[in-house]
């Protein structure tokens, strides 16, 4: 396969969404972390909430 077959704006697009949406997620998953933390009082670290959310959604996805 030649590299102009592959790299149409509709591949590149899709790329940039995944992106996007990972991003999105992770960021989220943080925000969830601390709103975790916040909420219980504790030591809980925020990466949780992005782990959390990164589990949610594999097991959408699958």
């Amino acid at each position: 396969m030649l590299g102009g077959n592959f790299l149409k704006w509709q591949t590149i697009l899709v790329f940039a969404l995944g992106l996007l949406a990972i991003a999105l997620d992770t960021v989220t998953g943080v925000l969830i972390g601390k709103l975790m933390r916040v909420l219980s009082k504790g030591n809980i670290n925020p990466l949780l909430g992005a782990a959390v959310m990164l589990a949610i959604m594999s097991g959408l996805v699958h």
